[in-house]
């Protein structure tokens, strides 16, 4: 389909096109580098007699180079520019004689390049069509770089031409190569750096899609750029046994965290990291299928009462809000100004130095962002629903919803709230507990540590609390005060932790963004009477809870930056909230900073009660958030002293009960 050149177009609408064609050059080039670093390579893989045939081979590899390094200002010069197009034929014409397809290829995409530059982009659509279909008939990762590099550049044109449906249909074709190797690699943290080249490919198609009114194409590739390879995880089963790689992650485990660390702790660090990765190729599946993220899928899990918000970020500075209910769908396009971004991100940075009560969290960041996380289009969609299932995206993941000012009342005052990671995760079937059973941890001393942990005696009442609620409600409940770490690990794979409908762990943590954690989430920990125990040590467990409560400060964080990256491409979910997804739970409350330990045990007893009555998960923290504001003075009612206790879950929502 090709949009009429006479028409007009919104203003908003012309904008993202222009940033669209901005950034997707960002994306060749990153790929043309590592193509570049090959073209030595190249000129060395393929067996070439030498003579002339070599010449020749090398001469069309330093046009090629050439190619590339040409910039749009050469169409201000028209004799320059005939003269590169010329050599563009007559290098097309010797790589064709070669008959080195790759080269041909390369040769292609780069000829391409020029035409762009020169301003002939029509010309440039079949040098790219050959150059795809060239590559896509070779094997190999580096021929599947040039087909990407081909449609990618063709998406750059055809946004150019304003032709979305040929802008979505060459995305289509990148996305597919991508997302076929992307399985290929094993462990989510390395399936997310692998698509960071990609990011602005999955950007462009969901544009397209979003600009075409095709829903089901743009909520499928929104997807696959969401915690699609975390979520993934939870769909497969284990190609062959991962019990060996689990002993030794748990000798190293005991040798890292233990009471007595090993001496060479950073060393067996880098090899844990390895055997993850190796039990992570064992439980890899590259032909698991999740199931298809359609519009009609996902309004078939949706209730009357509920709505979904799904946040997209297309660029640092363009949100994309998608609000859903069972019978409608509205999506509302954002630019946030230069100091709007700077506010969110100044927000990201206050939770991860918070280190008391901050009056100012509400009025400097939570109450200025709310107008631009509030639908508009959308916003008669959420008239009369009571849950509200919201999907963050980035830096979202540490905004405090709850707080969010809504038509004049707080977010949780009107709805009921459960974080989701992605729509995905609400396709995850049903998961059935056969008794109610509870358990309680309690870690408030920890013996030779004082100066640096202090004792945590409310969260230790707070436990005996929570198993009384259950109790009181006929519910079996135990408690483990004061474990070390080799009586729990233990109790999570004995029988004692895995297996229970509720968990609730009172005790020290650390922020995902520690100098540990930042670069390797998967080390965020929990303090133990003696040692701790980290993401690994959960992630290896069978756990199979329904409800896991984390009071520890900071561990509802998910990582959303880090190994020198201001934002995780692809979304993933790393942290402890992710390493209990993981192990097979579905419900998972933390908070997302640290705050006042009596007013957030407080909180959860409350949580506690209402859950053994009956009451879901997500129902029974808004009724304590409820409750609490009700009765707390002015102070309490500060967003950070009830707002950082985020509930994340996976699976069909439950049309239960929902106040």
């Amino acid at each position: 389909m090709m949009l009429d050149p006479g028409a007009t177009y919104a203003e908003a609408d012309l904008a993202r096109l222009t940033e669209i064609v901005q950034e997707i050059p960002l994306h060749v080039e990153s790929v043309q580098a590592r193509l570049r670093e090959r073209l030595g390579e190249d000129r060395h893989a393929d067996t070439i007699d030498g003579g002339a045939e070599a010449r020749e081979f090398m001469e069309v590899m330093r046009e090629v180079d050439e190619f590339l390094s040409v910039g749009p200002e050469i169409a201000q010069d028209a004799e320059e520019t005939r003269d590169w197009l010329l050599r563009v034929d007559q290098c097309l014409d010797h790589a064709r004689e070669l008959r080195r397809p790759l080269v041909l290829a390369q040769t292609l995409n780069a000829g391409a390049g020029v035409h762009v530059a020169a301003g002939q982009l029509a010309e440039a659509v079949p040098l790219l069509e050959e150059a795809y279909g060239l590559a896509t008939s070779l094997s190999g990762k580096r021929s599947a770089d040039v087909a990407i590099i081909a449609m990618t550049s063709l998406a750059k044109v055809q946004i150019m031409l304003q032709d979305w449906a040929a802008t979505s249909h060459a995305c289509e074709r990148a996305i597919a190569l991508i997302e076929r190797d992307r399985y290929r690699v094993n462990a989510p943290f390395q399936q997310a750096a692998y698509l960071a080249p990609h990011v602005d490919v999955f950007t462009a198609a969901v544009f397209s899609a979003w600009r075409l009114g095709d829903h089901d194409a743009m909520l499928s590739r929104m997807e696959l750029s969401k915690a699609r390879a975390s979520i993934r995880l939870l769909f497969t089963s284990a190609s062959e046994s991962t019990e060996h790689f689990d002993r030794e992650l748990a000798e190293l485990g005991d040798a890292i965290n233990g009471p007595r660390p090993a001496a060479d702790r950073d060393a067996r660090r880098a090899h844990r990291l390895e055997l993850w990765d190796q039990r992570a190729i064992a439980l890899r599946d590259p032909k698991a299928e999740t199931p298809a993220v359609t519009l009609d899928a996902v309004q078939r899990l949706l209730g009357p009462q509920d709505a979904v918000l799904y946040y997209y970020w297309l660029r640092p500075d363009v949100l994309l809000t998608t609000t859903i209910t069972s019978g409608d769908i509205a999506e509302d396009r954002t630019v946030f100004k230069s100091e709007e971004r700077t506010k969110l991100e100044e927000l990201i940075d206050t939770i991860s130095r918070l280190k008391g009560s901050l009056r100012e969290l509400d009025t400097f960041y939570i109450q200025p962002l709310a107008p631009l996380l509030t639908p508009v289009t959308g916003l008669p969609l959420l008239e009369g629903k009571k849950r509200l299932l919201i999907s963050p995206h980035r830096l979202l993941h540490w905004y405090p919803f709850a707080a969010m000012p809504y038509q004049g009342r707080l977010l949780v005052q009107t709805f009921t709230l459960r974080r989701i990671p992605n729509l995905t995760s609400l396709l995850l079937p049903h998961a059935f507990y056969p008794a109610h059973r509870s358990v309680g941890v309690a870690v408030s001393e920890f013996p030779g540590r004082e100066a640096a942990l202090e004792p945590l005696l409310v969260a230790r009442d707070a436990t005996e609390q929570m198993v009384e609620a259950h109790r009181s409600a006929g519910v079996p409940a135990t408690a483990m005060p004061e474990p070390t770490r080799a009586t729990l690990v233990s109790a999570l794979h004995d029988g004692t932790i895995n297996g229970a409908w509720c968990l609730h762990f009172a005790g020290h943590g650390h922020s995902v963004d520690d100098e540990i954690s930042k670069n390797a989430p998967m080390e965020s920990m929990l303090d133990l009477a003696e040692g701790q125990v980290d993401g690994y040590d959960i992630a290896t467990a069978d756990l199979g809870c329904d409800v896991v409560v984390l009071t520890a400060c900071d561990s509802g964080q998910l990582a959303i930056r880090g190994r020198g990256m201001a934002e995780q491409p692809g979304d993933e979910l790393f942290g402890l909230p992710a390493a209990f997804l993981q192990a097979r739970c579905r419900n998972i409350l933390a908070p997302i900073w640290p705050a006042d330990e009596a007013t957030v045990s407080r909180l959860v007893v409350e949580f506690h009660r209402n859950l053994a009555q009956g009451a879901l998960p997500e129902v029974a923290l808004t009724q304590a958030q409820r409750r609490f504001l009700d009765t707390a003075n002015v102070k309490e009612r500060w967003p950070y002293f009830w707002a950082s206790l985020t509930l994340t879950g996976v699976g069909e929502p439950n049309q239960g009960v929902i106040p």
